[in-house]
């Protein structure tokens, strides 16, 4: 799947990444906690605030598309 200029829309809701290279231990505990959040309802902002504070790595990001 490709994505250009012309195709105004994007293929994804959101992407969750890290500004850094963090350790397979923190990305483990950061992504268990948010799926398991987004499992019981909590929006996505919340679970990506819990994710790092569970990994104790503040720099787990979210970027939400337009629409």
């Amino acid at each position: 799947m490709t994505m250009t200029t012309e195709n105004q829309q994007h293929p994804y809701y959101a992407i969750v990444a890290n500004a850094e290279k963090p350790l397979w231990s923190d990305t483990a505990v950061a992504y268990s906690t948010f799926y398991h959040l987004i499992a019981k309802g909590y929006f996505v902002t919340e679970a990506i605030q819990a994710m790092q504070i569970a990994s104790g790595n503040s720099t787990f990001w979210l970027q939400i598309t337009e629409g």
